[in-house]
């Protein structure tokens, strides 16, 4: 309902809300991707707010979605598609994560030094599906933010080899 009222009062309906992913620890929603459909569908169906996804891997993962491995990335990826929606997915936050595949920890980690390591990032880099998506790192910082300088550069090597390896390329 605030939801509702904060579009009402502003007056548009131009911006889109995310809801973001969440690590699920105890009374938090937005670990289950069901628990995300629902609140999406509430927002539909109390007067159509503009609303869609923001996937964490480091909350999905310490939700206990698996990203690591080919099967278990395809399964995630297909409960995701079952439940929410591939089309409701707006936008990424990309980090590593210092907990384990559902500790349910959210604790952030620098690209490829976690949990998820290299090869979760490296399936997700490689799924054309979501290759013109907004990705927003949110690592461990300090004030002159080279780490983000870092955790992009190993993205973006990542992305090249994947590019490079693909027939046509």
């Amino acid at each position: 309902q605030g939801v509702r009222r904060a579009y009402e009062r502003a007056g548009t309906r131009r911006v889109t809300l995310l809801l973001e992913t969440t690590a699920a620890r105890g009374t938090l929603l937005g670990g289950r991707f069901e628990e995300l459909r629902d609140m999406l569908d509430a927002l539909e169906a109390g007067g159509g707010v503009p609303a869609g996804i923001c996937l964490d891997t480091c909350h999905v993962f310490c939700s206990g979605y698996e990203l690591r491995s080919r099967e278990g990335y395809e399964r995630t990826l297909s409960e995701l598609r079952r439940t929410v929606g591939l089309d409701s997915l707006k936008a990424l936050h990309l980090n590593d994560a210092e907990g384990g595949l559902g500790s349910g920890s959210d604790r952030h980690a620098h690209i490829g030094l976690g949990r998820i390591g290299l090869a979760g990032f490296r399936l997700l880099l490689a799924d054309r599906r979501f290759e013109r998506l907004p990705g927003v790192l949110e690592t461990p910082k300090s004030e002159d933010l080279h780490e983000d300088v870092k955790n992009l550069d190993r993205l973006r090597r990542l992305a090249r080899r994947l590019s490079a390896s693909r027939p046509g390329s």
